[in-house]
């Protein structure tokens, strides 16, 4: 992951939670503000989805970290729609957090920051008008 940062200055890390074994990388991501994304699986076999706690402590420091699918068959299914309510429960986050990973996945979108701006405002107006304090 080091070199992704530093040889080729990548904006975002796709599977990047084992960067909680390192913590000066740790560090050095959330100084650049370059997000990780997590697809944190949960088959019918798991008893909850996978790298929770690695989740938790990479939120917990501040860092970037979105909740995704990279399945393709999954992006219109509902996968990840049900996949975070279970995530929420699962790892004890609130409402509150939910937002913030949500605004963690505007941040790591390859859109302009524009774009992001609009939607990152949009989403806390409506967590606001929801009664979710941020």
């Amino acid at each position: 992951m080091w070199e992704s940062i530093d040889l080729l200055q990548v904006e975002r890390i796709d599977h990047g939670l084992n960067s909680v074994e390192d913590p000066k990388l740790v560090e050095e991501l959330i100084k650049r503000n370059i997000c990780v994304t997590a697809c944190p699986v949960q088959r019918s076999t798991d008893p909850e989805p996978q790298d929770l706690d690695k989740v938790r402590t990479l939120f917990d420091s501040g860092m970037c970290v979105s909740l995704n699918t990279d399945d393709p068959a999954q992006f219109d299914s509902g996968y990840l729609i049900n996949l975070l309510f279970i995530v929420q429960k699962a790892g004890g986050y609130s409402k509150a957090d939910m937002v913030q990973f949500m605004i963690h996945a505007f941040e790591g979108a390859f859109l302009p920051r524009p774009a992001k701006d609009s939607y990152i405002e949009s989403l806390k107006a409506y967590a606001a008008a929801q009664g979710v304090e941020m």
